[in-house]
């Protein structure tokens, strides 16, 4: 469920992980595993406003607390049309699209 918002992307880590991980030296990680790190990772990140709404999504997967001033960013910036607009756009239907009814997801 709340993986399928990243599905491209994990499947891609997940792909190239497993050729990092020595099966002599230590055991690869799981799936599970590899996806929470993954989306873990991706939480962290925030330089455009783009990016900024792809980590919320990824806070959201992981249950964690979202930030309002992201979307409310978000929604300023679309508007300017702008580089990267059609992304933060195509990121915001889809976390409205999977996590519109959640309980943890009343930004606006």
């Amino acid at each position: 469920m709340a993986l399928i918002t990243t599905r491209r992307s994990l499947l891609r880590a997940a792909a190239f992980a497993p050729a990092v991980f020595s099966a002599r030296s230590q055991q690869v990680p799981s799936w599970e595993t590899r996806c929470q790190a993954y989306l873990a990772k991706a939480a962290e990140g925030r330089s455009s406003p783009a990016q900024a709404l792809h980590a919320e999504e990824a806070k959201l997967a992981l249950g964690r607390p979202i930030d309002v001033a992201v979307f409310n960013s978000v929604l300023e910036f679309i508007p300017t049309r702008r580089d990267l607009v059609d992304f933060a756009m195509a990121g915001l239907l889809r976390i409205l699209y999977v996590y519109g009814s959640d309980r943890a997801f009343r930004p606006i």
